[in-house]
């Protein structure tokens, strides 16, 4: 049987606005998280689930219903690639920087309170270049600087011998001694040389004051101390906090990391996550839930106090992996037959099976099956999935999951995933031999 796909609806691509996405979500689902991060005071959240469920899809959810609101700046750092506090550090501050001031929310907030959110992009700018390199600034100063020269002349004494010396030049000078000129002369020029020298001594002293300007550059170096960080980190988010801008930190794939690195990041960064000026939601796997499920104030008092609340994106049921392959069947006249309608509904199972209930998986293997002609998609549904046996395996199993209860929707998933692989070992048998040692390996 040959199924017509629409293979431009075929993405796995997180969520998107005005796109259509093969992760959905159900608005109780988005809602109840929504109200905590817009009422509530600012806090640490978990977000759990298996890979391929569709977290980060979920989270972008969220942000397109907080984003009616201008307050609210979501700025998205993967944790998994830093592995020292101080790097994570700089991270969240160089991300911060360039996804609020490239974001166009930036220039909505100015326009309402301009100066305010101006100073806030400038001291987040100063942060952010700190955390490259250190910065130098120069600096240029003036320094007057006096000098005296004092240019004394003789003793007292020798300066009376001067004057008395100079009075009788002069009268001599004035005086006829005879016809000759010279010395006239020789008298006039030693009056006056006499009279110069005894200026400079009778008391006048001559001072020579020199200013001079002086300009030296002093280089300031303002260092990014790896000490310090965390607190200008929070303290930015003060700031921005009093300006009425909530920034929402996605501390995103936490999974990839193993359990002990993961629950070290954790620890390092307790202080900033309760801080109380920013909402934090660190997106994780189901091994870090477990623990978080597991401990208790006396074994780890940070890990069980950390998160105000977990939530958890669930693995999705038969019924909605079903209607998300509907959707992309292009025509529906193959089912007009019983025989088809069986072969059909026993592929979509088999789908369903091998996904384990996994959104990614399960269209993955849509992706695996499809061939293309003539610019069409097409998916060939072999003869063998014409057997009851798929719908009647996933119909006792969805039973047993709907029958779980008493457990929190992770360890639930759990429980639905181990069920599953219980079943996927069964179907992979393919001999009685095969059979006989798998029931020997329960008992």
């Amino acid at each position: 049987m040959k199924l017509e796909i629409d293979y431009k609806k075929i993405t796995d691509a997180p969520y998107k606005k005005d796109t259509d996405s093969f992760f959905t979500f159900t608005p109780i689902e988005v809602e109840s998280f929504v109200n905590l991060i817009s009422k509530m005071n600012e806090s640490s959240y978990y977000l759990s689930g298996f890979r391929g469920v569709g977290k980060t899809s979920f989270i972008k959810k969220v942000e397109e219903e907080l984003e009616k609101t201008d307050n609210f700046v979501f700025i998205h750092a993967p944790i998994a690639k830093y592995d020292k506090y101080e790097i994570l550090i700089r991270s969240l501050i160089r991300q911060f920087y360039f996804q609020f001031v490239g974001n166009k929310r930036y220039e909505n907030l100015k326009t309402k309170n301009n100066s305010t959110i101006k100073d806030l992009g400038h001291s987040l700018e100063n942060l952010n270049k700190q955390t490259f390199s250190s910065i130098d600034r120069e600096f240029s100063s003036t320094k007057s600087i006096e000098t005296e020269r004092e240019l004394t002349s003789v003793s007292y004494k020798d300066g009376t011998l001067f004057f008395l010396i100079a009075l009788v030049a002069t009268v001599l000078a004035t005086v006829d001694l005879g016809s000759e000129n010279n010395y006239k002369t020789a008298a006039q020029i030693t009056s006056i040389g006499l009279t110069i020298g005894q200026g400079i001594k009778f008391g006048y002293t001559l001072i020579k004051k020199h200013k001079s300007k002086k300009e030296t550059k002093e280089t300031q170096k303002s260092l990014y101390d790896d000490e310090i960080a965390e607190y200008r980190f929070i303290s930015i988010l003060k700031e921005f906090k009093n300006a009425g801008v909530k920034p929402v930190f996605i501390l995103d794939e936490l999974d990839k990391l193993p359990i002990k690195e993961a629950k070290n990041v954790l620890y390092l960064f307790k202080s900033t996550l309760l801080s109380g000026h920013a909402n934090f939601i660190v997106i994780g796997g189901q091994d870090l839930y477990y623990e978080l499920y597991s401990v208790n104030e006396a074994e780890d008092p940070i890990l069980s106090t950390l998160f105000s609340k977990t939530f958890h994106v669930p693995l999705k049921s038969s019924y909605e992996l079903r209607n998300l392959f509907e959707k992309l069947i292009i025509t529906k006249d193959f089912l007009k037959t019983d025989d088809n309608r069986i072969a059909y509904d026993q592929y979509v199972n088999w789908l369903v099976l091998e996904s384990k209930k996994i959104p990614r998986k399960f269209l993955n293997l849509i992706k695996e099956e499809l061939y293309f002609e003539n610019d069409k998609a097409f998916i060939d549904i072999p003869q063998e999935f014409n057997r009851p046996a798929n719908t009647e395996l996933l119909n006792a199993l969805d039973i047993v999951c709907d029958n779980i209860s008493g457990h929190p929707k992770p360890i639930k998933d759990y429980i639905v995933i181990n069920l599953f692989n219980k079943v996927d070992d069964i179907l992979n048998l393919r001999t009685r031999d095969e059979l006989n040692e798998y029931i020997q390996n329960l008992e």
